[in-house]
């Protein structure tokens, strides 16, 4: 069982399903974003000791490669071809973003990713960040820290509104479906992507209330070893 060291997320292959119909059922396109093979969901909790969003991904691992495959013009197998996982991490850097109004780019610092039986599960945190990123390529972080304070880092990131851009798998499958849910101080809104909508900017009064039964964000989050073995 693997750990995601400097991530807390609170949720899993369980928290993650019960998000997805929660969402689709309050949506007025829940026949479309309950489509089981053209989906994906994501978790990101917004840390504010390190002022960023920690994600937990989860994508069709066929239809994933089908996408990378197709964009590189040769098969991708994510878990045997060479480079593999920056490929990964570039396509995601790419295509996934979390900025605010007051830093409206944004970094991604990559985790890491587990491929189960079916699906891929993706982590990385997604900084908010004042200024544009020249190179779009990321490296994998030293696992014990990621990158240094910098006066971006450090300057006060304001969530009156989250802009969210998510256009994964959008290439290769026009009718995919990507759900998000976005947590803050145990509030929560979710919000879906599609190929014509791909960015999304939500405001803090469109949270819910903050729900007491969210544990604190303090929990390492740990691959389910039943998501692993397809029970």
């Amino acid at each position: 069982m693997n750990i995601l060291s400097r991530t807390s997320i609170c949720c899993g292959k369980a928290a993650l399903a019960a998000l997805w119909i929660l969402a689709a059922g309050t949506s007025s396109t829940a026949a479309s974003v309950l489509h089981p093979f053209h989906s994906s969901i994501a978790e990101a909790e917004w840390n504010s000791e390190t002022s960023r969003f920690e994600v937990a991904l989860k994508l069709n691992g066929a239809e994933f490669e089908q996408e990378l495959s197709q964009l590189h013009n040769r098969r991708i197998n994510i878990e045997t071809s060479e480079g593999a996982e920056e490929i990964v991490r570039n396509y995601v850097q790419q295509r996934f973003c979390m900025a605010t109004a007051s830093h409206p780019h944004c970094r991604m610092h990559w985790a890491g990713m587990e491929v189960a039986i079916r699906d891929v599960w993706l982590y990385f945190e997604v900084e908010p960040a004042v200024s544009q990123v020249v190179d779009t390529s990321v490296t994998k972080p030293d696992p014990q820290d990621d990158l240094p304070a910098t006066s971006e880092t450090t300057s006060p990131v304001s969530l009156s509104e989250i802009k969210i851009t998510n256009s994964l798998l959008t290439t290769s499958r026009p009718e995919q479906v990507n759900l998000v849910t976005v947590l803050v101080d145990r509030k929560r809104h979710s919000t879906h992507f599609t190929s014509t909508q791909k960015t999304v900017t939500i405001r803090w009064e469109t949270f819910g209330e903050p729900e007491s039964d969210l544990p604190a964000n303090t929990t390492p989050i740990l691959i389910p070893d039943a998501e692993r073995r397809g029970q």
